[in-house]
């Protein structure tokens, strides 16, 4: 006997290539919805931020080629600077030009430098390169070993930061085909005597060129920082550093791959570190910014892409903007350059450097400071507050209240009582780092007046944190004090109740997450269609004669 179905109503027909339609658009949905949403928050850390040793610095920092200026010109360079706000001052010390015959030094005109620069509180980057042809390039290992241990030991109490080479991944800064592991054995033997002349010296890696190039004469900044890792080198630097170009894109352009030369680039070497579990370090722009060459400046035609004075101010302070909100791995940020440095060598390939090029300078040929300068130091000379990230009271900006004591510990109120601080920051999130142990104290805090809403609330309504541990031993732990604040400027206050003589206030972390409620519900929508779309091809399919 025959039990065929009856033939479908015209109707049911048409729900069957329907329901695939929109299954299918669903599924497209849902995957450009979870992608874009991985790249608005891809370099983000998820929760609060971990301490990143060098990240709690401020950014504001500027390449400038010192050395080219009478004392007069100098002056008024480090003052524009100061004006500026500008923490920072990133300067080359040309080996060649320091020791030009073995053990023959000229320290006069860098004495100069440093002695300026130290006078204005500025602080500097030293960036030892360039070796003297008698030691070659690159030079043997002992050579420059020597060299930066005398450096470091004239220069280490105005000196903290030595950047060890620059461009070792491209055979122009290398001198030969780049070697990661020849690298490597440089700076092993180099940063082991700058620490040894210098015992608090910070140790930069040699700045990482962006190139999408795989070899031999220049080689991806990440793949040859994959080779630093295999050779060892970690333990070496202190600090990655690199050069985020924006080239042509803007600063929000969330591309993230090797092939792709971006600010976004940064994300990648983050990703290569933690990879490595490395990443308690932080990452520095040695160069950053946008090429602007006005029309009828003489130059050469850019490699770096080309925008407009306008442009290159917005997409500049944007940039630094968008890092002290969603990186809080990321420490200085040194623009380009104030003026290009006519001393600088061609470089042998023939390929333009951007040092020795007017487009990315802050300041005119004439002295005047360009837009770029001015959105920076907008920037520079805003509310002081805690972007995304961890701090100590010592890096941190707070306003204290009371007999406090700091130290490397944290901070500590006195047994008379009465302490407090007022922490502002920007962020959604914002926990503090404590040290609990054994015995009985309390922190009342409130986020913009109200009590703070990831604690409990005592019968008077206060939020408090309890600073005795739970099983009464020490511990230095991150507490989530607010969560889910609108994004933007909040400030916390926190009452101290005894804890003299813990150092209770180890430090704060600051977090920036984005708003999920419309990606959760787009998500809820695009799932509850995938359903119903497939239970209509179910329910279809079911009635089908096949």
């Amino acid at each position: 006997m025959s039990h065929n179905s009856p033939p479908l109503p015209p109707a049911s027909r048409l729900l069957l290539p329907v329901s695939c339609l929109l299954l299918l658009l669903s599924l497209l949905a849902t995957f450009s919805l979870v992608a874009n949403r991985r790249a608005l928050t891809r370099g983000t850390p998820k929760g609060l931020p971990d301490p990143v040793a060098d990240a709690d610095v401020p950014p504001f920092c500027i390449n400038a080629p010192l050395a080219r200026y009478s004392e007069e010109e100098m002056d008024w360079a480090l003052d524009l600077i100061v004006e500026g706000g500008f923490t920072w001052v990133r300067q080359r010390f040309p080996w060649a030009q320091i020791e030009p015959a073995p053990g023959v030094y000229d320290w006069e005109p860098w004495d100069r430098i440093v002695e300026a620069v130290a006078g204005r509180e500025l602080r500097l980057i030293a960036v030892l390169d360039t070796p003297p042809e008698w030691a070659g390039a690159p030079p043997p290992a002992e050579a420059l070993a020597r060299f930066a241990y005398t450096f470091a030991a004239r220069y280490g109490d105005r000196i903290h930061h030595y950047q060890v080479w620059h461009n070792p991944n491209l055979s122009d800064g290398w001198g030969v085909e780049p070697n990661p592991a020849a690298y490597a054995e440089r700076l092993r033997q180099t940063a082991e005597a700058i620490r040894a002349a210098d015992p608090t010296a910070r140790i930069l890696l040699g700045s990482l060129a962006p190139t999408v190039e795989q070899g031999p004469e220049n080689l991806s900044e990440v793949h040859f920082l994959e080779g630093l890792y295999a050779a060892g080198a970690a333990p070496y630097f202190d600090i990655l550093s690199i050069q985020p170009y924006g080239f042509d894109a803007s600063p929000n352009d969330r591309q993230v791959s090797p092939e792709r030369l971006n600010f976004s680039r940064a994300v990648l070497l983050r990703e290569a570190m933690v990879a490595h579990d490395d990443g308690g370090k932080s990452i520095w722009a040695s160069h950053f910014g946008w090429n602007s060459l006005p029309p009828g400046w003489d130059d050469i035609p850019s490699i770096w892409g080309q925008v407009d004075e306008p442009t290159q101010a917005a997409y500049t302070a944007a940039a630094v903007e968008r890092a002290r909100r969603e990186w809080p791995w990321m420490g200085a940020l040194c623009l380009a350059h104030f003026q290009p440095d006519p001393t600088a060598s061609p470089l042998l390939s023939g390929t333009p450097d951007a040092d020795g090029h007017w487009g990315f300078a802050a300041i005119a040929p004439d002295g005047t400071p360009r837009p770029v300068f001015h959105a920076l130091a907008r920037l520079a000379r805003g509310p002081t507050i805690n972007y995304p990230g961890a701090y100590t009271p010592l890096s941190g900006r707070a306003e204290w209240v009371g007999n406090w004591e700091f130290s490397d510990l944290g901070a500590d109120p006195s047994q008379e009582g009465g302490e407090r601080v007022a922490i502002p920051f920007w962020g959604t999130d914002l926990g503090l780092r404590v040290r609990r142990g054994h015995y009985r104290a309390y922190f009342y805090i409130t986020v913009d007046g109200e009590p703070a809403n990831a604690l409990p609330q005592d019968e008077t309504g206060r939020a408090y944190l309890p600073l005795t541990s739970p099983d009464y031993r020490p511990q230095v732990v991150t507490l989530p004090v607010a969560t889910g604040l609108p994004p933007g400027p909040h400030t916390a206050v926190v009452v101290v109740e005894r804890g003299w003589d813990q150092w209770p206030l180890v430090g704060w972390s600051v977090a920036y997450h984005p708003d999920e409620t419309t990606y959760r519900w787009s998500l809820a929508s695009l799932s509850l269609l995938a359903l119903i779309s497939l239970a209509g091809l179910v329910v279809t399919g079911r009635r089908v004669r096949w």
